[in-house]
């Protein structure tokens, strides 16, 4: 009994170590893959293009090529793999939660669960894909068109930009603890729609500091839109694990994040590109992209909450899914 009790106990540090884990190799990629999309695959891969069709081209694809310019940018790509395989061993001592356990046991789990999620919960899917968006789309705006943007736009040293990145990784990793703790108090619908409007107005000033050309100005500017951004990422996936029914939640969280971030983050940093080539010097049009992306989110949470996906429990405020009047609400 006392081994199965602290086994128990042991679960939720295990599920958070895990999560975090995974949730690190993922952005470990994404900002190798997005560093070398805007610093090195336009002139390895595609020397003798326009320099912005070259850039929009990297930033569109995936692809494989030997000092750094020829070879060194594998390495980091090569190092993700020890992290996968420190990642998969966490993950494997961890339990399915209780609620999955019973689902399974009884089998209520879907046999095509893909296409019963689209079929149980297609609007809340569409939902909680716009309200992904800023928490991918922001990322792919900061860590890999601003790279291309500093160095090209304001002819900053590539050193320069990944010097100051680096330190708004350290704010951004302090920032979604505070995020989490935060919305742990004020409840998760509330710090959303707080953390994407404020996001809306972000870019303003992040461009204004980003001008000054100088570190702290950098360091200060992304670190607005990226606490905001981060911020809404951090506290996100917890709200949407709420939203869906056991039997397809994971399969329509996956749904919901990999579409807005093919869609929303992946042409984001095309769009800024495109913007960018079209008001040469001018850095309005692409604070306006960004509040867009910011207000696609607040779209997507206002519209999960109007259909009753926020209610409050009275004894501990967190946010729960009272699924019935929340999917008639939506049939409606």
């Amino acid at each position: 009994m006392s081994s199965a009790v602290s086994t128990s106990v042991r679960q939720p540090a295990r599920a958070a170590t895990a999560a975090f884990a995974g949730t690190t190799i993922e952005w470990y990629d994404f900002f190798i893959y997005s560093t070398a999309s805007a610093l090195v695959f336009p002139q390895l891969f595609f020397p003798n293009s326009d320099p912005n069709v070259s850039l929009l081209i990297s930033l569109a694809t995936r692809l494989s090529g030997d000092s750094f310019p020829i070879w060194g940018w594998r390495i980091p790509f090569l190092f993700s793999l020890v992290l996968l395989v420190v990642g998969m061993a966490i993950r494997l001592g961890v339990n399915e939660s209780p609620e999955f356990t019973a689902a399974s046991e009884s089998k209520k789990l879907a046999r095509f669960p893909i296409a019963e999620a689209f079929r149980q919960t297609a609007w809340p899917i569409l939902f909680t894909m716009l309200a992904f968006t800023i928490g991918t789309a922001g990322f792919y705006f900061t860590n890999t068109f601003l790279i291309a943007y500093t160095t090209r736009t304001l002819d900053l040293d590539r050193a320069v930009i990944l010097d100051c990145l680096a330190m708004v990784a350290v704010v951004q990793f302090l920032g979604q603890l505070a995020a989490a703790k935060i919305a742990e108090r004020i409840g998760d619908s509330r710090f959303l729609l707080v953390a994407s409007a404020l996001a809306m107005l972000a870019p303003y000033p992040m461009f204004l500091l980003v001008q000054l050309k100088t570190t702290t100005g950098i360091v200060a500017g992304v670190s607005i839109a990226t606490l905001c951004a981060s911020g809404f990422y951090a506290v996100i996936a917890g709200y949407a694990s709420k939203v869906f029914p056991v039997e397809v939640r994971y399969s329509s969280i996956s749904a919901s994040y990999q579409l807005s971030g093919a869609i929303f983050g992946g042409f984001t940093p095309m769009i800024g590109v495109a913007l960018s080539a079209g008001y040469p010097g001018q850095w309005f049009p692409l604070a306006i992209l960004y509040s867009i992306l910011a207000g696609v989110s607040f779209l997507g949470v206002s519209l999960l909450a109007m259909a009753g996906f926020a209610t409050k429990t009275k004894t501990d405020g967190v946010a729960v899914v009272n699924a019935a009047p929340a999917y008639a609400a939506v049939a409606q």
